[in-house]
């Protein structure tokens, strides 16, 4: 059997829907005790198909906490086809009633876990999915720029790449009437038994520059004529602060690249990158012999099929 772990943190003051999503599963769902603890809770599991997939309660979020868990994850699933933290999204100027998923990775320090875009695509359109079975008509399903969010609980990001699983958020957000929304509850809920990771085509493309949640990344995760995923996304406040355009830019933009599953075909760019930025984008993605191009082009599907099938 093939395995997927997702973690819970079960107190409501810390993670407001972590818990309420758990306790779905648990009211609809034969989970099992495995044997195994974390925390001193039971960790669940759940068959399939081919996958059996384990629920793990712990006491804080993931990531908030990595240097506690880590060990413990590294031993108990680093067998894992994926590793999920379901939360909470919030922040400033968050866009309201949405589901999301994101890669993890710090992108200031160059540090990225590993990110499957097989993997993205699942999830993202068992989200979608699951939004129109259960009428939730006024919510949207994006994916988000790649982040960390141990960085502001003091926590290393040198520790991302010691878990070699890839690793995702998946979230409903941005206020408390979303993340109390028992429709959300459920349509979150069910999208995590609720995948198809088997014969999915994809072209792994890095996407660099713009907002945390550019629809033209959520849009062309839909498109049913390109298979173009952005395994990882690299948000312009970090690009742009953080010094991408000299050699150490490079090299944080190449380990971004290198921890991506499989080839990446693509690098794009946004238009208002600043103009060392883009060239830093032509520079790799002529290094590596790959596509680049504006982030317009990626809702012209004719010039999507020349580029990479001309």
């Amino acid at each position: 059997m093939k395995k997927i772990v997702y973690f819970f943190c079960i107190d409501p003051q810390i993670d407001p829907v972590a818990n309420s999503v758990l306790n779905y599963l648990k009211n609809n769902y034969p989970l099992q005790n495995t044997g195994d603890f974390c925390d001193d809770y039971n960790i669940l599991s759940y068959n399939k198909g081919d996958y059996s997939y384990y629920c793990v309660s712990i006491n804080d979020v993931l990531s908030h906490n990595y240097e506690k868990y880590l060990p413990f994850v590294k031993e108990k699933f680093s067998d894992c086809e994926f590793a999920g933290i379901v939360n909470w999204h919030a922040g400033n100027n968050a866009p309201d009633h949405i589901l999301t998923v994101h890669s993890t990775g710090d992108v200031p320090s160059g540090y990225f876990a590993p990110s499957d875009p097989v993997h993205l695509k699942a999830i993202y359109r068992s989200l979608e999915r699951n939004r129109v079975k259960f009428n939730l008509d006024d919510y949207h399903t994006l994916i988000e720029a790649t982040h960390w969010s141990g960085i502001p609980y003091e926590q290393s990001p040198s520790l991302i790449i010691e878990y070699k699983v890839p690793i995702y958020d998946i979230e409903i957000g941005s206020t408390r009437a979303s993340w109390e929304d028992p429709k959300a509850i459920q349509t979150l809920a069910e999208s995590l038994f609720d995948l198809n990771l088997e014969d999915i085509n994809v072209t792994a493309i890095v996407g660099v520059g713009g907002k945390h949640f550019e629809e033209c990344f959520s849009e062309i995760i839909m498109n049913t004529e390109i298979n173009l995923v952005p395994a990882h996304i690299l948000p312009n406040q970090w690009v742009a602060n953080e010094d991408y355009d000299g050699p150490e830019g490079r090299e944080k933009l190449k380990k971004c690249i290198a921890s991506i599953k499989g080839d990446v075909k693509g690098i794009v760019f946004h238009d208002n990158l600043k103009g060392m930025y883009k060239q830093l984008c032509r520079d790799i993605a002529k290094e590596y012999n790959i596509a680049c191009f504006k982030h317009k082009t990626l809702r012209n599907n004719e010039q999507l099929k020349q580029i990479f099938n001309g």
